[in-house]
């Protein structure tokens, strides 16, 4: 309940297994090594999501190691706060919602690219420059974690 921004009511926490005690307890730190000496390595990052920047961070990271993409997502929408905070702002509203982080025309360009379009013919449907689609073909390439295009026709669905 806590996890989902809700106060736990009528729960006796001495009852509870360690890592949900120490959670309850505002030790994320503690809760977040107990999972992981339990195994538990999505319930890990999901705990990390509740603590300090460089935790959420850490959590962001485990979560999409895991392939867990919707739970990062919550994570990097946890990493925006408005202008004057420490936390630091995304560059564009798309990527904050967007489970792979990608902007509304890097997502563009992974459809096109999924459809094993060239640089040219990208730029030709968006009416950029090759210049500019290969910088988005990078962009979106280095947030999915992937080397090539050759990387990405290989994950893609036949």
């Amino acid at each position: 309940m806590q996890r989902c921004g809700r106060t736990p009511a009528g729960v006796c926490a001495d009852t509870l297994p360690e890592p949900f005690r120490q959670e309850l307890a505002g030790d994320i730190d503690a809760a977040a090594a107990a999972w992981e000496a339990l195994g538990y390595r999505y319930d890990q990052g999901l705990c990390l999501l509740h603590g300090g920047v460089s935790q959420v961070r850490q959590g962001v990271a485990l979560l999409l190691a895991l392939g867990a993409q919707p739970a990062a997502a919550l994570g990097r929408a946890r990493l925006v706060v408005p202008r004057g905070q420490p936390w630091r702002r995304a560059s564009r509203a798309h990527a904050r919602t967007d489970p792979a982080g990608l902007t509304a025309r890097e997502r563009e360009v992974h459809a096109l690219l999924c459809r094993r379009l060239s640089n040219a013919e990208i730029a030709h449907r968006l009416g950029r420059s090759e210049r500019t689609v290969e910088k988005h073909v990078s962009a979106v390439l280095g947030k999915l974690g992937l080397r090539s295009r050759a990387d990405l026709y290989s994950a893609a669905p036949a």
